[in-house]
């Protein structure tokens, strides 16, 4: 059995949406925070990679003693 509503208050149906809509956004912000993580994360192994390659590159015939 439900507990009677307060005056002002629309009853429980009004919390639960407010808490449904309040999880909704911290999961959304979460989803969006590890989203930038990872391809922050994807940007600097790209780079990493890039930067190893380069190195391996032969070097041009005049270069070379």
């Amino acid at each position: 059995m439900l507990p009677p509503a307060q005056v002002g208050s629309k009853g429980p149906f009004e919390d639960i949406v407010k808490g449904a809509g309040d999880l909704i956004k911290a999961l959304t912000d979460a989803g969006v925070t590890i989203w930038h993580e990872f391809r922050d994360v994807s940007k600097d192994k790209r780079d990493d990679v890039r930067a190893q390659l380069e190195r391996q590159k032969w070097r041009q015939f005049g270069q070379i003693s």
